[in-house]
């Protein structure tokens, strides 16, 4: 399933006047980007149509500043580059998290 899809799928399955999984800006895990700075490392062909990207967001208005890596998984789409999975220390694979809430709200778990 394409990534927009499992978006409008959550959003289908969420109670009216629940967040639902994506309480917070899936690319930087964060609430509030103020002082975010990001830098784009080593972007790597997979295959014709997928590349994986290494990105580095440091947040500078923390004391002190930190940096968390992410490795972004980008496929094309129509000949543009789109966002297919976002992975970070915390998070192994955003798609899979939340492709299992879907599937857990779809069987009422």
């Amino acid at each position: 399933m394409k990534p927009i899809a499992l978006f409008h799928e959550n959003a289908r399955l969420t109670p009216k006047g629940d967040e639902g999984a994506i309480d917070s800006d899936p690319i930087c895990d964060c609430q509030d980007d103020g002082g975010l700075r990001s830098k784009i490392g080593a972007v790597r062909p997979v295959a014709d149509d997928t590349a994986t990207a290494d990105i580095d967001l440091t947040f500078t208005a923390a004391s002190p500043p930190e940096t968390q890596r992410l490795k972004i998984t980008l496929v094309t789409v129509h000949g543009q580059w789109r966002t297919y999975d976002i992975r970070s220390k915390d998070t192994p694979s955003f798609r899979a998290s939340l492709v299992k809430v879907n599937t857990e709200a779809k069987h009422g778990r």
